[in-house]
């Protein structure tokens, strides 16, 4: 098992980032996968305005974390191509209903690992990218709690990223396309904001396409 990648990788709608060397079989066999809560049911009604193959998504309404695993796993498993880029957008509901963010931060650690075992078992490559928490602010909340819940979501965004240079994955960070993006509940993304946020996970993958290696797997 080679890694080829050390640290984080941030990758911006601008295109800075460390990856640095072309990949064809990369560019020719790759899937690409998202998984998430049930924003990203409303992120996948604009992946299609998108010219690009292989892409499979799938949501949890009111999912946490822990919830995904299996979901995600069988994706993995399913797909037939060999390199896969798996984007994870989950966490806000872990968030917002728990005070333990170690515990939060486990079980994104937990995830990551387990997709890449799946991976390995299915002989694929997987690279796991993580997006950045929305700066959500639930309506039923008082002004105390929203910001609480706004340094909890800032410090959780900050862990992610430490968690993605510890395990050579991409950490996303999209959250100033993701401030303004959310609906008047607070939550969920609206029609426009969808749009922009699936804009910028679709440009980090065509950034991955043109730039990117698959850092670990069987070779």
């Amino acid at each position: 098992m080679v890694l080829l990648l050390s640290g984080a990788v941030n990758l911006s709608i601008s295109c800075r980032h460390r990856m640095s060397a072309n990949n064809g079989t990369v560019m020719n066999d790759c899937a690409f996968i998202m998984v998430g809560c049930s924003n990203v049911k409303r992120l996948s009604e604009f992946l299609s305005d998108f010219t690009m193959k292989n892409t499979f998504t799938r949501w949890v309404s009111g999912g946490h974390i822990p919830s995904i695993s299996q979901t995600v796993c069988r994706m993995v498993n399913g797909v037939r191509n060999r390199n896969i880029l798996v984007t994870l957008h989950i966490g806000g509901n872990d968030v917002a209903f728990t005070d333990r963010l170690d515990l939060v931060i486990h079980n994104y650690a937990e995830l990551i690992r387990t997709i890449k075992e799946q991976a390995y078992v299915s002989g694929k490559k997987c690279l796991v990218s993580v997006c950045t928490l929305p700066p959500r602010y639930p309506v039923y909340m008082s002004t105390a709690e929203k910001h609480a819940l706004a340094r909890k979501i800032n410090h959780v965004n900050s862990a992610i990223e430490q968690l993605c240079s510890s395990t050579n994955s991409l950490y996303t960070n999209i959250i100033e396309t993701q401030k303004g993006s959310l609906g008047h509940d607070g939550v969920h993304y609206t029609t426009n904001g969808a749009k922009r946020v699936a804009g910028a996970i679709m440009s980090q993958w065509r950034c991955f396409l043109a730039h990117g290696r698959i850092p670990f797997g069987p070779s």
